[in-house]
């Protein structure tokens, strides 16, 4: 909802990661995080800093043929997704133009 700010909430305790999945391009970050505490309940939403406290074991994957890229949209009022595939000559072919779900 472009009218009601995000709450940015800190929690200052240890958890596991149970995922963490998102992009990241010359824009920035956009990362969901889900975690659990040590009795097994959960919290997940926009990551916005963290501290790892020992490892986390994170995966990153590239393509030579897709980027990312935001775009402010006027319909939601936020920079929406938008996935280019750099092989077709046009480069204006998007392969998704997301729009946020709340």
């Amino acid at each position: 909802d472009r009218h009601k700010p995000n709450e940015i909430i800190t929690l200052r305790r240890r958890f596991e990661i149970l995922s963490l999945v998102g992009t990241l391009c010359s824009d920035g970050a956009h990362l969901h995080m889900s975690l659990a505490d040590s009795e097994g309940k959960c919290v997940g939403g926009h990551l916005i800093s963290a501290r790892v406290f020992t490892t986390a074991e994170i995966v990153l994957n590239t393509h030579p043929n897709i980027s990312f890229r935001r775009i402010y949209d006027d319909a939601t009022g936020f920079d929406e997704l938008q996935v280019i595939n750099k092989a077709e000559k046009d480069y204006e072919n998007f392969l998704f133009y997301g729009t946020t779900l709340t």
